[in-house]
């Protein structure tokens, strides 16, 4: 089931939304867990109902205060700071990059960024890669926000709680993030010329975008506008975390999960197994590079967890690996945001990922190295 809908993604067959629901379905079906199936679908969405509300919520709460304007007077902060100094511009670059990012979409930080900064690049003759660089090695990480894309579909995969996944992982970001501004060090030279939870997630966001509405848009009207404008969005991902639910839901409930982690487990020394969250957090640079990120969440994680369980490694544990790939995902020619950060710097997407890989590869395995030092996995 899971090579049919990787297969179906991959070749863009099928939409990941039609495939998550119709693959297994269809399987069951064949199977003969016909009467089951519905109980199964309906339990794996419900599972993931409290991540979807907090999603939803979340992206039209960021997305509101971006088009208020919340951004505009770091962005001016930045660009009045940055000077003619390549260094400072570099770091200036990053650290745009770090508070565009906070929103959790690739593209918009893209095109925030690119438009900020690379006129600065090309009148003072900087490689334009150096922008590109900086901007990656931020944004994927930043990326893992319980907003973002890949914490809700490892979350929505494994039946966990987005927020809980996120937050063991702090930590880690801040590393990972004090790598990409160490990085701005050396490459300005090749251009030179416990706390407590008030209440849950989904209450905050909601309660945030009622506000953020009201102070910023008074008029009704205006506040339709607003939500109508990024309704698109918002229920793209809250479609793909509901079908990623009955995926999963139907997966485990026919017993599938386990089969095939059984058989990994088969080719698995016994004496890796305990490392499983290691060997998932490794795997997923090369998976994430190659497949989209639905066929590896929904696809390729349950079967790393699923064998994970039977040494004892916490499935949490192995969401939180999964998503120490980001930086080298980001160079994915799958990726969307990838073509659009090429096609601005005029660059070829080659050029891009020849000198973009040896950062991503380092950035992940600083990740790596920070989650099993903080105790994100274990």
């Amino acid at each position: 089931m899971v090579l049919v809908f990787m297969l179906l993604i991959l070749s863009k067959r099928l939409s990941a939304i039609v495939a998550l629901i119709v693959v297994p379905v269809v399987f069951s079906l064949a199977i003969g867990s016909g009467p089951q199936t519905g109980e199964m679908v309906m339990g794996g969405i419900l599972k993931v109902a409290p991540t979807a509300i907090m999603l939803m919520f979340a992206i039209l709460f960021f997305a509101v205060m971006y088009d208020a304007g919340l951004f505009e007077p770091a962005i001016r902060r930045i660009m009045r700071s940055v000077g003619d100094d390549p260094l400072r511009i570099t770091i200036g670059t990053a650290a745009l990059s770090t508070i565009i990012s906070l929103d959790g979409d690739g593209s918009t930080t893209v095109l925030v960024v690119i438009s900020a900064f690379l006129p600065v690049y090309l009148r003072l003759g900087m490689n334009p890669l150096i922008l590109a660089v900086m901007l990656l090695l931020t944004n994927t990480i930043l990326n893992v926000v319980p907003w973002g894309g890949p914490t809700a579909r490892a979350a929505s995969a494994l039946h966990l709680d987005a927020m809980t996944v996120f937050t063991g992982l702090l930590p880690t970001l801040v590393i990972g993030l004090a790598y990409a501004f160490a990085a701005a060090c050396p490459d300005s030279r090749f251009g030179d010329v416990d706390g407590i939870e008030a209440c849950s997630p989904a209450g905050a966001n909601d309660g945030g975008l009622a506000v953020a509405l009201v102070i910023n848009y008074p008029r009704l009207v205006d506040q339709k506008e607003r939500i109508a404008a990024h309704s698109e969005s918002v229920l793209t991902v809250i479609a793909l975390i509901f079908a990623g639910g009955a995926f999963t839901g139907v997966l485990s409930g026919t017993g599938m999960v386990a089969a095939m982690s059984q058989a990994f487990l088969n080719i698995v020394p016994d004496s890796a197994g305990p490392y499983m969250s290691v060997i998932a957090a490794v795997a997923a640079i090369p998976f994430t590079f190659f497949m989209s990120n639905d066929a590896f969440f929904f696809g390729i994680l349950p079967i790393l967890s699923g064998a994970g369980a039977q040494y004892g490694v916490d499935p949490l544990h192995i969401a939180r690996a999964s998503l120490l790939g980001q930086p080298v995902h980001g160079l994915s020619p799958l990726l969307a945001p990838a073509y659009l950060l090429s096609g601005l710097l005029q660059r070829d997407v080659g050029d891009l990922q020849r000198y973009c890989l040896i950062w991503a590869f380092g950035s992940s395995f600083v990740l790596i190295l920070a989650a099993l030092a903080t105790g994100a996995i274990i």
